[in-house]
């Protein structure tokens, strides 16, 4: 024992401790934040042209939003359902939908609780859809979820799958910080 205090005794020995504490320290909260607070993520592929394109590197807040609530317009990464070919992935895409709301995809427009959506954001004019999820009222603690890109298959989304359940969005989408043309807070 007495060999191990005088290890630690030697000013050397004491710097490179002291570093690897402090380098230990730094990597838990590093996990800390990543895991329960924000986090990096990137858009992989065209679903969300024209608001977001492939290769955009985006902040994720993953805390916040559990307190303030989704709203309409919000961008969400989401865990892909099971059923689709692309399980368990991470999907970028925008809430159209939330619970309780009536959902409606007729003649190529999205109308919520029978209003017309404004969606200027959208590539295309025409939403098309042709599954069981385009007339439905979305389920308690579930949101709907669409692509921007609306051309056809563009984008994987609850047209296809249906509402996604809130326990399965991963996080919130609120910068983008890559390309730098693009710099800036997400709307």
């Amino acid at each position: 024992m007495e060999r191990v205090k005088e290890f630690f005794k030697k000013p050397i020995v004491r710097v490179y401790f002291n570093w690897l504490l402090h380098i230990g320290m730094a990597v838990i909260v590093a996990l800390l934040i990543v895991t329960y607070v924000c986090q990096r993520t990137t858009v992989d592929g065209t679903s969300m042209e024209t608001s977001l394109h492939h290769g955009d590197e985006l902040i994720l807040e993953k805390f916040v939003y559990k307190f303030k609530g989704l709203k309409r317009g919000d961008i969400v990464s989401i865990k892909s359902p099971d059923g689709v070919e692309c399980k368990g992935e991470l999907l970028i895409k925008r809430i159209v939908a939330l619970e309780g709301d009536s959902i409606e995809i007729k003649e190529g427009i999205v109308y919520v609780n029978n209003e017309k959506l404004d969606e200027p954001y959208i590539k295309g004019d025409y939403t098309r859809c042709n599954s069981s999820y385009n007339d439905m009222v979305v389920p308690k603690g579930y949101i709907y979820v669409l692509g921007d890109n609306r051309m056809p298959n563009a984008s994987l989304d609850s047209r296809f799958f249906g509402p996604i359940s809130l326990k399965d969005v991963y996080g919130r989408a609120v910068f983008r910080f890559w390309p730098l043309s693009h710099f800036g807070r997400l709307n």
